[in-house]
């Protein structure tokens, strides 16, 4: 669909093999994910078996990674050349508190959200971030670490010690993908040190300098309600970096409902468990893979936003939509990920034109979520 023949080719697409089979087993589910860690990770110990274990141990214990029999098991799916499997297991054991995989799970993020970002980066970006939803196999993603894990505590106390040594665009990389509701306090900290300053690249004082600034924006976006962007903004400096918040804010703010009320997180490790009578509302809606849904109108293609394509930016923009009992979609939020202050109001304000026909389970019309990502591509 082109918009202009010098702007932009958006495809929408998700990474998702094809539909499931009417009544699912464990076998034909982990096909799916055979697919998502690509040929010959089967040889390297990705079993139904050996995933299983691992994610029951992880369940129960985020440090599982760390005893011997795991973390040489993820050690060896690291030989994999698929990069999604890889960078999974590397993320597992830095969840875990392994930081021997830091470096290497940093580097594989970095090359990702740059790979993604500026065209002609000749960086990979084929690191699928959203494995297969499935009811026996409940798969982190491989760019995500848990927020209660030992990464997280460490991360935090290290930035609140240090933000200005601590904090590089580095850091960013891995953390823009795992932003969670329970940061506010320290969202607030980091708004309240944002600096507007002068870089190499960009001699103006911009706060866009500052990755404090993406963090807390990035957060307000995926998380945050009318109070919350409220407090932030007055935690910000008076000046550029205020300024830059409104201006990012504004276009959200003018969906009818976006703060409404703050964000909840998605639960992948306990999903909502079908029942024979469900009653599920819109806050509490039933999971459903992007497979199962069927399309009763797509819309054209949005103009890409103007300040990304000034500043020649690009993106995987991961949205989580969820739809009424009609197949109509009432919230269209995004994922953690990068660049949300770019991309964020033009993939919510395009989420919520798509129809769809009614999610079922046991052939009653649910209020369901599932996830829609949408690749904004320029060319070189």
């Amino acid at each position: 669909m082109f918009i202009h023949r010098h702007l932009l080719l958006l495809s929408i697409c998700v990474f998702l093999p094809a539909a499931r089979p009417a009544t699912p087993t464990p076998e034909s589910e982990f096909r799916l994910l055979q697919n998502w860690a690509g040929p010959g990770a089967s040889r390297l110990g990705f079993t139904p078996e050996s995933l299983k274990a691992f994610l029951a141990d992880r369940l129960a214990d985020l440090s599982a990674a760390r005893q011997p029999a795991w973390s040489a098991w993820l050690k060896g799916l690291e030989a994999s050349t698929n990069p999604s499997l890889r960078a999974w297991a590397l993320a597992r054991r830095v969840e875990a508190g392994d930081y021997d995989a830091y470096p290497a799970l940093q580097e594989a993020i970095t090359e990702h959200l740059l790979g993604i970002s500026k065209p002609g980066s000749g960086r990979s970006d084929r690191i699928i971030t959203d494995p297969p939803w499935t009811g026996t196999f409940r798969m982190p993603e491989p760019l995500r670490l848990d927020h209660a894990s030992i990464f997280w505590r460490s991360l935090r106390k290290t930035l609140e010690a240090s933000p200005e040594r601590n904090l590089d665009g580095g850091t960013y990389a891995v953390w823009c993908f795992g932003t969670h509701p329970d940061q506010k306090d320290l969202i607030l900290n980091l708004a309240s040190q944002v600096q507007a300053r002068p870089t190499v690249h960009n001699q103006q004082a911009d706060p866009w300098n500052d990755p404090r600034f993406w963090i807390v924006l990035d957060w307000t976006i995926t998380w945050g309600g009318r109070v919350d962007v409220e407090t932030i903004r007055t935690a910000l400096k008076e000046g550029p970096s205020r300024t830059a918040f409104d201006r990012a804010i504004s276009a959200l703010s003018a969906i009818p409902g976006y703060f409404a009320d703050s964000a909840q997180e998605p639960s992948d490790e306990h999903p909502p468990k079908p029942q024979a009578e469900p009653t599920p509302t819109a806050a509490m809606p039933v999971h459903f893979d992007f497979s199962q849904i069927r399309i009763k109108e797509q819309p054209p293609a949005p103009r890409y936003p103007d300040e990304a394509r000034q500043r020649k930016m690009m993106t995987n923009l991961i949205m989580d939509i969820i739809v009424d009992p009609e197949g109509r979609p009432v919230s269209c939020r995004p994922r953690p990920g990068p660049w949300l202050g770019f991309f964020a109001a033009t993939g919510a304000t395009y989420g919520l034109r798509w129809r769809f026909h009614p999610a079922l389970l046991n052939g009653i019309p649910q209020f369901a979520r599932f996830r829609l990502t949408m690749p904004f591509r320029l060319r070189n």
